[in-house]
């Protein structure tokens, strides 16, 4: 179990003396552990600055490639769903460098697919748009029971080249709406 060799603990029965001589081992075997881990220690330190040494070739690109590498990463047919575990989110998880690029690159932030309901609609609307910096977005709205509101759109609407709603299934409660910036009175 240890890397040293562990004094036995002698009897209950044993002199002052002997008692005292398995506290000097004790102390020994306790110094020989400190000695031990303070050489872990330093190869650790050495290990972590070698790695943070390492220059990664990705990381040398301009970032002008990089980005393009990141909008070839978005899915062909332009519905990009806001989950972490596809481009862009995805990519903004890597490094602080991929992070930074991420978040400077507009075309990545343009389009997104909103399925299904839920109460995040109004962040991720403003949270794509802002990332968008003016950039025109493409907008899908998918799913049973989508909760669209006018006041969600409202701030995006001049930002809007595209605006999509799928409907799949029944709506009796939540008619499709065609939307188009002619039609400014919905928006």
């Amino acid at each position: 179990m240890f890397p040293f060799d562990v004094p036995i603990f002698p009897a209950a029965e044993a002199s002052a003396a002997q008692q005292r001589a398995f506290l000097v081992e004790i102390a020994s075997t306790i110094n020989e552990f400190r000695k031990s881990l303070e050489q872990l220690e330093d190869m650790e330190r050495d290990v972590t600055a070698t790695l943070a040494a390492v220059k990664y070739p990705v990381l040398t690109l301009p970032n002008e490639i990089t980005s393009r590498i990141f909008v070839g990463c978005l899915p062909n047919d332009g519905h990009v769903l806001p989950t972490p575990s596809a481009a862009p989110l995805l990519l903004a998880q890597i490094c602080r460098h991929w992070r930074q690029v991420a978040l400077s690159t507009c075309a990545l932030w343009s389009s997104f697919d909103l399925p299904g309901s839920g109460d995040g609609s109004a962040f991720l609307l403003e949270t794509w748009s802002t990332r968008a910096k003016g950039y025109p977005l493409s907008l899908t709205f998918s799913g049973r029971g989508h909760n669209l509101r006018q006041e969600y759109l409202r701030p995006i609407s001049a930002q809007l080249r595209e605006l999509e709603l799928v409907a799949q299934g029944a709506y009796p409660n939540n008619p499709c709406h065609k939307i188009g910036k002619e039609r400014d009175s919905f928006l």
